[in-house]
């Protein structure tokens, strides 16, 4: 009964410790469609840091400036102020 117990404890204390050590997340907003300063602005609310100038891609269908896509997409988790290729 005892090593349950002491296991027991032991589980909550590995669970609590890893815990303790992860970074927070913060859901990525959606930025598909806005530009690439409401972007800037909206991951800096979630406080998402960014470490690179935005990639620029061409697009037929999306104007200069405008967000095509993120990784992760809308929704998805980052660690909150890690920076974050952009």
């Amino acid at each position: 009964m005892i090593v349950v117990i002491l296991l027991l404890v032991l589980g909550g204390l590995a669970y609590f410790l890893t815990q303790k050590s992860a970074p927070p997340t913060v859901p990525m907003p959606s930025l598909v469609g806005k530009t690439e300063n409401v972007a800037l602005q909206r991951m800096a609310n979630q406080g998402i840091k960014l470490n690179t100038k935005a990639e620029s891609i061409h697009s037929a269908t999306v104007k200069v400036g405008f967000v095509i896509s993120t990784d992760p997409k809308a929704g998805g988790h980052v660690d909150q102020g890690r920076a974050r290729p952009f």
